[in-house]
């Protein structure tokens, strides 16, 4: 197992990396093969991220507890609320999806808009291109 990370991101490894924040060799959370593993199963590395944390989070889960300590009258003397760590992580992880998601591009080089009276969309859309740059 190794750990790697350079600060100039020319490889996925590394963009997944800063994208989790696993960019310290002294508190590694991810090794470069489980990294590398995650982007063999999924190429884009906003969707590779998202994964590892969804990863990450399921390790959170038997911690994720409420406590409320001295709660009289609805006012809690004491709240540890561990369960928004969770909620955190999932939030970015759904970030991390749009992104992938979104990344598409299209362009096109003309289209003949044509909607009949019935509300069908006929028209020619060529010169589509699509990617995920």
């Amino acid at each position: 197992m190794s750990f790697s990370y350079s600060t100039s991101l020319t490889t996925d490894l590394d963009k997944v990396r800063l994208l989790i924040a696993d960019t310290s060799s002294s508190a590694i959370i991810f090794q470069d093969e489980e990294i590398n593993g995650l982007l063999s199963m999924e190429p884009n590395v906003y969707m590779a991220a998202a994964l590892a944390i969804r990863s990450r989070m399921a390790a959170f889960v038997t911690k994720a507890i409420a406590y409320r300590v001295g709660a009289a009258g609805g006012n809690a003397a004491l709240e540890i609320d561990r369960t928004s760590m969770i909620k955190n992580f999932n939030l970015l992880a759904d970030k991390y999806v749009m992104l992938a998601v979104t990344a598409i591009d299209e362009t096109f080089d003309r289209f003949a808009h044509d909607i009949d009276v019935f509300g069908q969309d006929w028209s020619e859309y060529q010169g589509v291109v699509y990617s995920d740059s």
